[in-house]
């Protein structure tokens, strides 16, 4: 079902950019498409059954070898670190919050030792700052707090 969806909403939303600018089309088609390409692969294999179960066992559906709190106190942890990058990014506006929410998640949340850490959020700014503001000169929005969502 899932993966059936992806390929309607994936179709739907290249249909709908068709009359789109160049520039404005481009980050649908070079999104959209390969996602639409890797879902219908999913579809395909789903359908022919060639996607086993990923170790789930008993009627809860619960992965095997993991206690029942375990698993809710990580689904809690990742709905809490997507909410607070959400929060992050309306505040603060991409520039800043993309950067920042990624050194405290590999630091706060994954644990990672600073020059890796240091490294990925490097490579983060690079790619926000290097490829759509510089290269393809996208402006971000401001967050909130600096009067960016007037």
């Amino acid at each position: 079902m899932f993966a059936a969806g992806l390929v309607a909403v994936m179709a739907w939303t290249l249909w709908t950019s068709r009359e789109f600018g160049f520039r404005a089309g481009l980050f649908p088609w070079a999104i959209g498409f390969p996602v639409l390409v890797l879902a219908i692969v999913q579809l395909a294999r789903e359908l022919r059954g060639e996607t086993p179960g990923i170790g789930m066992a008993g009627a809860e559906g619960m992965p095997a070898g993991l206690p029942t709190d375990v698993v809710y106190r990580r689904t809690a942890g990742i709905a809490g670190w997507t909410g607070a990058f959400f929060v992050a990014f309306w505040l603060l506006g991409l520039s800043i919050a993309a950067p920042m929410t990624t050194l405290l998640y590999l630091r706060v949340g994954a644990g990672e030792k600073w020059p890796l850490s240091l490294l990925l959020t490097a490579g983060v700014w690079l790619l926000c700052h290097g490829l759509f503001v510089y290269t393809l000169q996208v402006p971000f929005p401001a967050g909130i707090l600096f009067g960016g969502f007037d």
